[in-house]
């Protein structure tokens, strides 16, 4: 798994259509969420905001997200979970936004 050594951690695993984020801390936290079954939009998004496709070799996506929406996605998350006055969250970094969860 080279790829797995350009990933900045912390990271998560968000499933398409799902509001929920897994968060993955390290590479010994991904290594069994690896063997679950993913959907080719479903993706891990590391701290720098790249993304990655959820296949066992774990190729870059071609993709990043911003911080605006790494904030957004744990809005999300966090409303999902029942929490209140999600609007006001909001991060400096994509890596805060990540240890949040």
């Amino acid at each position: 798994m080279k790829t797995i050594n350009k990933i900045i951690w912390a990271a998560v695993i968000h499933l398409s259509g799902d509001d929920e984020l897994i968060a993955v801390a390290d590479e010994d936290t991904l290594a069994p969420l690896l063997g679950w079954r993913y959907t080719e939009q479903d993706r891990l998004i590391d701290a720098d905001g790249r993304c990655f496709v959820l296949t066992p070799e774990l190729g870059f996506a071609n993709h990043s997200i911003s911080v605006n929406e790494a904030s957004e996605l744990v809005q999300k998350h966090t409303f999902n979970e029942g929490q209140v006055c999600v609007t006001k969250i909001f991060f400096n970094t994509i890596k805060d936004a990540w240890r949040a969860i």
